[in-house]
């Protein structure tokens, strides 16, 4: 669902979706009816815990690993669905695993972009970020749950003021300043009760296998602490052996518990279910048990079937079955069409079981064939969603990797926005193994599609350390490049001088390593920069030097984004004729080029020259060109300029009607994205309004 609010009073727009992110629930929830009252009390606003004077409504739900925080609110959000009409938002910090946490900024991305601000610019600051996030709250029912998380930071930066919306989060801490200086409510969960845990395995397992060894699931409860992920884990061991002893496999338990107990910190909140893990992993075949491990040296937050067999380093057909395994034992669960997680804690038993079961040597082979397939991947995805781009990256072939061939460009994105929630923790990750040169491509392949989604924190997160990575590398060229992709992230931001910054090294750097390609987009860039502020007479020098680059090598690309941000200059200037002469120039390199935004933008400087000019007829039929052509590729900002020119193109002819409605279009776009441009196309119908 998609609504759309207009505030009267000065014509903006506010418009979200109403998105369902929380993970599915377990298929039956046994025990946990207090808890769930107590949630429901709390939803009701009849918590008397909370202080009255709170403007947030926050719930703190505490308890030791394994014990079902987040199994009880993915079951609880399952029914309350209907209350949330305006969405649910759900991420995991990670901050008690092996697994990167996100940051504040990738957080609201995150959640921004679920709750349905388009990918186009979205705001570049935490500030803007928040703000949007608040104020979407603030009168509507959502509930957003941040789960594993460690310290009152985690949380206080999502509170909201509503009355509708709720907050929920979960730690294995209590996190009592938050319930001191916030006013939230606290919930700890403890572990099941003897009843309740034989109803779980008599959940899993059938009443008739339980009922015909009564007293060894007693011990079996027992052993696993009444915890239910180790109950589960072990439930779903016996249900799928319907051969199996259960009293012979609770005399295994005990053994490996008594090997476990020589080992163990008294005060180690995991041992029942490690104890757990231990035996249900030495039950699984070899060639499970190496795949159990390896994926515990993955560092992001889920994975997928191909990046398994490329840990593994077999095919994606011997992997699969490989998967099932695991999943049928209740230790990976598919997210996604062939996507998988793995609980915090079975994460960290498999890394403890890598390190400890396989050679240094073997883990570097299989993570690096990881960013070996991250490279190829990427720059094969990179070249659908970007057909024309400059070839500045070798690609790592020394890994029998099969490359994909995407079917579509959609296809393409799709692999890459998946991809990008991860590809900071891998990057991380290949720092550490010195992977330098695999860091730098990946990120230069992650390029397109960071100018496309807009992945502010993500795209300069990820290119600090692919500047990092090129320097320790001693790669001038990669440095040049990953310059210049930091520095288009900047002047999107508006942040000018880190954007002239970067280009101007970047010039030096590829003048260094005679990459003359690299040195006209660096020029050029170094032109945009000027353009944006105002000052386009110092631009055209730099536009010219990019341009006679570009045409001594051949590039048509370069030429088609040079004579186009030209026009846009010339436009600023008044220098109107030339303005046209540039614009059609890039325009007709359309059949060397096909890049569609290309063609929108040069269409739009066609628009503003001969609305310039005086010519109605001719700037509206460019206009409405350009707005088609950005609809269709569902260039958001591109659409929001066609429709506030057109907007302004009525005002000059006196048609306020038609202005106003434009304007108003335009207004609802910009403030979508968290574009700048939303407080001018709200004073513009302030001043032909009253």
């Amino acid at each position: 669902m998609v609504t759309s609010l207009f505030n009267s009073d000065d014509g903006a727009a506010v418009s979200f979706d109403s998105p369902r992110t929380i993970p599915m629930p377990p298929s039956k929830l046994v025990g946990r009816e207090p808890e769930f009252l107590t949630l429901e009390k709390f939803r009701t606003n009849e918590d008397l815990s909370a202080s009255s004077g709170s403007t947030s409504r926050v719930l703190i739900v505490s308890g030791p690993p394994g014990v079902g925080k987040t199994a009880l609110l993915t079951w609880w959000a399952a029914h309350v669905e209907d209350y949330f009409t305006d969405g649910e938002l759900f991420v995991d910090m990670h901050r008690f695993g092996s697994v990167a946490s996100p940051s504040c900024e990738q957080v609201l991305d995150s959640f921004l972009r679920s709750l349905g601000v388009p990918v186009e610019q979205l705001p570049g600051s935490v500030e803007a970020q928040l703000s949007i996030y608040r104020t979407i709250l603030a009168n509507r029912a959502v509930l957003v749950v941040i789960d594993n998380v460690a310290k009152a930071e985690d949380v206080v930066p999502f509170l909201a003021r509503s009355k509708r919306s709720v907050i929920v989060a979960t730690s294995r801490n209590q996190l009592t300043s938050i319930i001191a200086l916030h006013g939230a409510s606290h919930m700890s969960l403890d572990v099941l009760s003897p009843i309740e845990a034989e109803a779980l395995l008599r959940e899993v397992i059938g009443a008739p296998r339980v009922n015909a060894y009564q007293s060894a699931i007693t011990e079996l409860c027992r052993l696993c602490g009444y915890l239910p992920l180790a109950l589960r884990v072990i439930g779903a061991h016996i249900a799928t052996r319907p051969h199996v002893k259960i009293d012979n496999l609770v005399d295994q338990l005990r053994r490996q518990s008594n090997r476990l107990d020589e080992f163990s910190r008294s005060d180690d909140e995991t041992t029942n279910v490690r104890l757990v893990f231990s035996w249900s992993y030495e039950s699984l075949s070899v060639e499970v048990r190496q795949l159990f491990r390896l994926i515990g040296l993955y560092r992001g937050e889920e994975i997928s079937l191909p990046a398994t067999a490329a840990l593994a380093g077999i095919s994606i057909e011997s992997t699969r079955p490989l998967i099932e395994k695991l999943i049928d034992a209740n230790i990976l669960v598919e997210v996604d069409y062939e996507r998988y997680r793995m609980h915090d804690l079975l994460r960290d038993y498999a890394a403890e079981r890598v390190e400890a079961e396989n050679s240094l040597d073997e883990r570097l082979q299989a993570v690096g064939r990881l960013f070996s397939w991250y490279e190829m991947w990427a720059d094969a995805a990179d070249r659908v969603i970007a057909p024309g781009d400059p070839e500045f990256r070798p690609v790592n072939q020394r890994e029998k990797i099969p490359v994909p061939l995407f079917e579509s460009f959609e296809d393409a994105l799709f692999w890459l926005g998946n991809e990008a929630r991860n590809i900071v923790a891998v990057a991380r990750q290949a720092y550490a193994c010195e992977a330098f040169s695999a860091i730098v491509n990946i990120m230069l392949s992650m390029w397109s599609y960071f100018n496309r989604s807009k992945s502010w924190s993500t795209w300069l997160t990820g290119n600090e350390l692919a500047l990092q990575a090129a320097r320790a590398g001693s790669d001038v060229n990669g440095e040049a490049w990953v310059l210049t992709s930091m520095g288009t992230a900047y002047r999107y931001l508006r942040r000018f001088d880190e954007a002239s910054v970067s280009h101007g090294r970047a010039v030096g750097l590829f003048e260094q390593s005679n990459d003359y390609l690299g040195v006209g987009y660096a020029s050029q860039n170094l032109a945009n920069i000027r353009t944006d502020q105002g000052i386009p007479q110092e631009a055209i020098p730099l536009y010219l030097r990019a341009l006679a680059i570009f045409r001594e090598l051949a590039n048509w690309r370069g030429i088609a984004t040079v004579t186009t941000s030209m026009a846009s200059a010339f436009n600023r200037m008044e220098r109107f004729d030339e303005a046209i002469v540039s614009a059609n120039q890039s325009l007709e390199l359309d059949d060397k080029v096909g890049d569609q935004q290309i063609i929108s933008t040069s269409l739009r400087n066609l628009g503003a020259a001969h609305a310039g000019m005086g010519n109605f007829d001719e700037s509206f039929s460019y206009l409405r060109r350009a707005l088609e052509v950005s609809h269709r590729i569902e260039d958001r900002h591109g659409e929001a300029s066609a429709l506030d020119s057109i907007g302004d193109l009525y005002s000059s002819n006196e048609d306020v009607e038609h202005a106003v409605r434009h304007w108003r279009l335009a207004g609802e776009i910009y403030a979508e994205i968290g574009a700048s441009e939303a407080a001018s196309a709200v004073d513009k119908i302030r001043r032909v309004t009253g």
